[in-house]
């Protein structure tokens, strides 16, 4: 059987401070970003040693807080989940459709 993959949210240097100042403060990653991506990649890592795939999904400011306005809910860590899993959901469903014939 195979599994859908897991989304990973990541961030660029910038979007991650950007994203951590939009948390409430008890949410916050006060980890220095080198930190914060050596984690996020011991932990993909981790899931791909117990046979689970993974998806990265790029994590930009505006696009998250436009999702989580769209969706009702406020910017927290489980939003950012929620969100790259919907996100990885559309690229799978868009990998998937059938390519339009052309004619010629």
């Amino acid at each position: 059987m195979n599994l859908a993959p897991v989304a990973i949210p990541v961030f660029s240097a910038e979007n991650y401070h950007a994203v951590m100042a939009a948390l409430p403060g008890d949410e916050q990653d006060r980890l220095p970003y080198e930190q914060y991506l050596t984690n996020a990649e011991a932990h993909e890592e981790e899931l791909r040693l117990t046979g689970v795939g993974t998806r990265r999904i790029a994590v930009v400011p505006e696009a998250l807080l436009s999702w989580c306005e769209r969706h009702g809910r406020p910017v927290t860590r489980e939003s950012i989940s929620v969100y790259a899993a919907d996100q990885l959901e559309e690229l799978l469903a868009a990998e998937e459709a059938p390519v339009p014939e052309t004619v010629e």
